[in-house]
């Protein structure tokens, strides 16, 4: 059974003095020591367009933090910066969390905290959580050594397949982490990502035998408007959002066991909304 949950907002700092916006979700139960979630949002979005994730993933006990990014629609000094800059921005904003749920004695909200961080994203924050653990993109543009907490595990939401020039299956094998892959069958965006199952790309380029993907029947990329950009016919997507929400609470818990699910376990949890694969 969860339970409640509440956010606070607050506002971090980029090595350069910028501001970073950052909402952090937290159950009402103390969990301490508790484990903490980055998300990075998707392109164009903002933390508070995906809270049918964020706030079940606390309401299970779970310290999420989600920063509001420089290319989000709703971000106050989005005009800026150049779009160059967002990938860089998108990193620092990641580190600027981790650090700060990292040091040592920081009592939050009440709430102390493990050593235990994961990754987790949509989209183009689905590429950065990647990064955070262990992808590197074509000719090294993206550094991410000065990470204060290498993550977990990683939860990558419909992630970007190749991009010339950018990232390559190649980078993406580099990932050393337990990693859990999710897409839909209708995870489209014409003219940028044609074919669904190239959300796949990391899941397959990844060499360990700790990676898995859920593949959502009839969802696309934003679960039929649950997240990202939410629609009306976003409820209807509820019962996929359960089934994704508990997955995810699974798939961390095993690792935080120290037990990364077999093939076996997930297997068992194929079901008419979602199957699974291994390795």
């Amino acid at each position: 059974m969860t339970t409640p949950q509440t956010y606070t907002d607050i506002t971090l700092s980029a090595p350069d003095g910028r501001e970073i916006p950052t909402r952090v979700f937290m159950p009402t139960e103390d969990c301490s020591p508790c484990e903490l979630i980055i998300f990075s949002h998707g392109n164009l979005a903002t933390y508070d367009r995906y809270d049918v994730l964020l706030e079940d993933w606390a309401a299970r006990g779970y310290v999420v933090a989600s920063s509001q990014h420089i290319d989000s629609e709703e971000h106050p000094e989005r005009e800026r910066y150049a779009n160059d800059d967002v990938t860089g921005t998108r990193l620092e904003d990641y580190i600027a969390a981790s650090e700060y749920f990292a040091e040592p004695g920081l009592d939050f909200e009440g709430l102390s905290f493990s050593e235990n961080q994961f990754a987790a994203g949509h989209s183009y924050g689905g590429m950065i959580a990647l990064i955070a653990g262990g992808a590197v993109a074509s000719e090294g543009a993206l550094d991410f050594s000065d990470a204060g907490v290498e993550p977990s595990a990683i939860v990558a939401i419909s992630p970007p397949g190749e991009l010339p020039g950018r990232i390559d299956n190649a980078g993406y094998a580099l990932v050393d982490k337990p990693l859990l892959v999710v897409t839909g069958t209708t995870d489209v965006l014409p003219g940028f990502i044609d074919e669904w199952d190239i959300h796949l790309d990391s899941f397959y380029a990844n060499e360990t035998d700790n990676a898995y993907a859920l593949v959502f029947e009839n969802m696309n990329h934003y679960f039929n408007g649950a997240f990202g950009r939410i629609t009306p016919e976003g409820a209807a997507a509820q019962p996929a959002i359960d089934t994704l929400n508990t997955q995810i609470s699974a798939f961390l818990g095993a690792i935080s066991n120290g037990e990364p699910p077999s093939g076996s376990d997930w297997e068992q949890t194929n079901n008419p909304i979602a199957r699974v694969l291994t390795k």
